[in-house]
């Protein structure tokens, strides 16, 4: 793909996203890297686009002493009343969707297989934000269920911008902390799930 500096460019996913975000910024491209802080699962970033396009209004909480959490961002997204933390989510949604829109290049980079499912309403966590493991079940997610959401995702992108050129990495960050096995079974599933999309 050929990117003039007047292109705008999206980055969504682990951490590698703002690694690349930072050498477009720093080569003086206009860059957005991870609207809703760094998101490893494909579904958990999906969820953030899915919400986006839809305009969808409501915002799964989850309170941890006197600060407020979105269940779909990372911990960077948080406020002090449950208010205030909707209204920053809808703005984030609203800002995200028009970004889709208008960017010429779409970079999701994927990080792990390995999700953590809320037990209390099924739903993939973009981040667990510290609450007890008790509240979550841990799964690898087969490549077959991430495969349709993101066929899924990828007809809505191309329905609201039919020209934007989506790429697909996979973070070469190890997840040792589910162990270089489950690592590596996980990362495997995110590049077939990659190459079957």
């Amino acid at each position: 793909i050929e990117l003039l500096y007047s292109d705008s460019i999206l980055l969504m996913g682990s951490c590698f996203s703002d690694s690349i975000g930072d050498k477009f910024d720093q080569g003086g491209f206009t860059v957005e890297s991870n609207t809703f802080g760094t998101l490893f699962h494909p579904i958990a970033i999906s969820n953030v686009i899915k919400s986006a396009l839809t305009e969808a209004k409501n915002v799964d909480i989850y309170q941890r002493d006197d600060l407020y959490f979105s269940w779909d961002s990372a911990s960077k997204i948080y406020a002090t009343t449950e208010a205030k933390l909707i209204e920053t989510v809808l703005e984030k949604r609203k800002d995200l969707a028009e970004k889709i829109k208008t960017s010429r290049l779409i970079c999701i980079t994927l990080g792990t297989a390995w999700e953590y499912k809320l037990k209390s309403s099924e739903a993939v966590v973009g981040n667990c934000h510290k609450a007890p493991q008790n509240l979550f079940e841990k799964s690898l997610t087969s490549i077959d269920k991430m495969r349709k959401e993101w066929e899924s995702v990828l007809s809505m992108i191309r329905s609201v911008n039919s020209t934007a050129k989506i790429v697909f990495t996979v973070s070469p960050v190890r997840h040792t902390k589910d162990g270089l096995i489950e690592n590596n079974r996980s990362k495997a599933r995110l590049l077939e799930l990659i190459q079957q999309l």
